[in-house]
């Protein structure tokens, strides 16, 4: 009975290392993908317009008061 148990847990543990291998293969891959920049949009530019929003990129400059002008409006609209 011990035997039979010490096999399935080797079995178990070759089916795991093989598992762990093959993410480790597949993330290697993942990781050596160039990203191509030049079909991002730039700074200033929009990602995406509709009818009544537009999304656009944002600088990390301009991010502190991007957030402080959200909170005032959310605390605003809050009061409503």
């Amino acid at each position: 009975m011990k035997n039979n148990v010490n096999l399935v847990m080797k079995v178990i543990k070759m089916w795991l290392d093989n598992k762990v291998e093959q993410f480790e293969e597949e993330s290697k891959a993942d990781a050596l993908v160039p990203i191509e920049r030049s079909v991002f949009p730039k700074f200033g530019e929009p990602i995406a317009e509709g009818e009544k929003i537009c999304l656009g990129v944002l600088k990390e400059e301009g991010k502190e008061q991007y957030l402080a002008v959200k909170y005032e409006y959310s605390s605003m609209k809050g009061a409503y």
